[in-house]
């Protein structure tokens, strides 16, 4: 503090209220194919109805991708999805087709000086063939056919101003009044030139406009002065192949920094419908490269859809154990990763498929990612998902093979560590068990255990930022110790562990580390344990024996 030179009160005031804040559990995110919506970019979404407006509805192209999606939408709220393109898929235009897809806002801006003028459609691929633009100035506005769409016409000052419709399907969707100067301004003075305006506004379409006194568009139906023109899009293409491993992954690198998006769920599953040597690649990304890099989120993996739809339980739970460890006719196409930060589950659910009348096999990844939202919705992250409590899977009309005690041993032992889903008559589609896919015998070889630390080492971590730039004293590391020791109390007394010591101290906090300008602190923990076998013993007596007597004997 400064010192006074005269007489005087001068007042401080010093916050030592810090506390370690909750930190989310249930946001997932999830990388697929979707028929429309920005590509490479993340997108939040809420609801189902939300995900059809946004991404568009499910079709045999993207069926996996979509119903991953929205199965798990059933059990939560807050799902980021990134949709990956065919590299040869491109944007419906009112002119030439452009050579490259621009996928977001942010292609958008980087490509706007070579491409052509005209209108794009915003998303990539044959949904924005549907779309159509037509706008008339203040001369031609009256008896236009939109013309009941606005409540007066565009400024006749200018013939640069124009109303603007545009429609989906022959159906208006949206309307504007834009200037075709790139300086044009409404009567309050708001920036209203076309570019701007549908960049940051429409939900269909981007205009690339010369700036100057005439349009210049390609428009069948005007000449170079005209201001009444109707633009049809074509030529938007989904792309002959379908997103490559590299397409993937750089879907899954939206979801590398953790520091720029805050996610704990990661939906790999949707690949699991692709060819093995992709599911395989990507999903191995997701876990090696998203979860344990960032160490604040878990996968969840689905095996690939031929190993286990159309097979013998026999022949699934074989091929299932060789696609896990490698071998086989899997030495190249494997899921050969050991780590707690992924979770496998080993089958796949047929389900109605409402948007287009038919049943579909769908991977089953968002499901268990889903059962962690109910669990910390019920419970909290350190609890098991599995179980009939709380690893009941919807809308599943059968399952893709049936594993019967025999098959769920061989799935869920070491090396294997893959999750059975079953069938029980009258109880519903289960989750069966609650393993990672750390092959080693850890306490992190269980989702609860993996999902505890990361709460804990999130929420601590966040919370000692504050402690960056002060004294390594013994006031600071009391002051420390003080904020970590009632969060874990309260984790404690809602059975995330059973016991934990913070050690904050000279022990740990030697000469030698003060001087290095480092703060150390030690925190252990013994975690819960989820129960995955009960033994029950039942014992006959004599009718004249007293139990008593037996006690400590059996």
């Amino acid at each position: 503090m400064g010192f006074q030179l005269s007489a005087g009160v001068d007042v401080k005031e010093t916050d030592l209220s810090t506390t370690i804040p909750g930190s989310a559990t249930s946001l997932g995110a999830m990388v697929g194919v979707f028929g429309k919506g920005p590509a490479y970019d993340r997108t939040i979404i809420t609801t189902e109805n939300e995900l059809v407006k946004v991404f568009g509805k499910p079709t045999d192209y993207n069926a996996s991708s979509f119903f991953t999606a929205a199965n798990f939408l059933q059990y939560g709220n807050n799902l980021t999805i990134v949709r990956v393109l065919a590299t040869d898929a491109r944007n419906a235009s009112s002119g030439a087709v452009h050579p490259q897809p621009i996928s977001n806002v942010d292609d958008y801006e980087n490509l706007k000086s070579s491409i052509p003028e005209g209108f794009y459609a915003k998303s990539v691929g044959i949904d924005g063939n549907n779309i159509s633009v037509s706008y008339a100035n203040a001369a031609e506005f009256i008896g236009w056919a939109h013309e009941d769409l606005f409540d007066s016409a565009p400024n006749a000052a200018t013939t640069q101003e124009v109303n603007l419709v545009v429609l989906y399907d022959s159906v208006p969707v949206e309307t504007y009044t834009v200037s075709l100067l790139s300086n044009g301004k409404d009567s309050e003075g708001n920036n209203i030139f076309i570019d701007d305006v549908l960049m940051n506004r429409s939900g269909y379409v981007y205009s690339i406009v010369g700036d100057g006194d005439i349009i210049t568009y390609s428009d069948p139906d005007a000449d170079s002065t005209d201001t009444l023109a109707d633009f049809t899009l074509a030529g938007g293409t989904d792309g002959l192949g379908r997103p490559t491993t590299a397409s993937w992954m750089l879907g899954w690198d939206e979801f590398s920094d953790p520091e720029q998006v805050d996610v704990n769920l990661l939906l790999a599953g949707a690949a699991a419908s692709e060819d093995v040597g992709l599911a395989s690649d990507v999903q191995r990304y997701v876990v090696q490269s998203v979860a344990e890099a960032r160490k604040d989120c878990v996968a969840f993996v689905s095996p690939p859809k031929t190993i286990v739809v159309g097979r013998t339980a026999s022949d699934a739970v074989s091929d299932l154990q060789n696609w896990r460890t490698g071998q086989g006719n899997y030495t190249s196409n494997n899921f050969n990763v050991n780590s707690s930060y992924g979770m496998l589950d080993g089958n796949f659910k047929y389900m109605y498929d409402k948007y287009n009348d038919k049943y579909r096999w769908v991977p089953l990844a968002g499901d268990i990612a889903g059962l962690c939202v109910v669990t910390d919705n019920q419970r909290d992250p350190w609890w098991s998902p599995g179980g009939l409590t709380r690893g009941r899977i919807k809308g599943v009309v059968k399952l893709a093979f049936t594993a019967n005690k025999g098959h769920r041993d061989q799935l869920y032992k070491s090396p294997y560590g893959i999750n059975p889903i079953v069938s029980m008559p009258g109880k519903g589609t289960v989750l069966w068990g609650d393993k990672t896919t750390l092959t080693k015998p850890s306490a992190f070889d269980r989702i609860n255990v993996r999902r505890l630390f990361i709460v804990l080492e999130k929420s601590i971590a966040t919370a000692s930022q504050y402690t960056l730039f002060e004294f390594n004293d013994e006031y600071t590391r009391n002051l420390f110790k003080g904020m970590v020791e009632p969060f874990m109390n309260d984790v404690k007394g809602r059975r995330g562990v059973y016991d934990f010591k913070v050690v904050c101290d000279e022990s740990n906090n030697t000469g030698e580390v003060i001087d290095r300008n480092e703060f150390v602190a030690d925190i252990y923990i013994k975690p819960t344990r989820s129960i995955n076998y009960i033994s029950l013993n039942f014992v006959a007596t004599k009718t004249g024996v007293e139990f008593s007597e037996l006690f400590g004997q059996v």
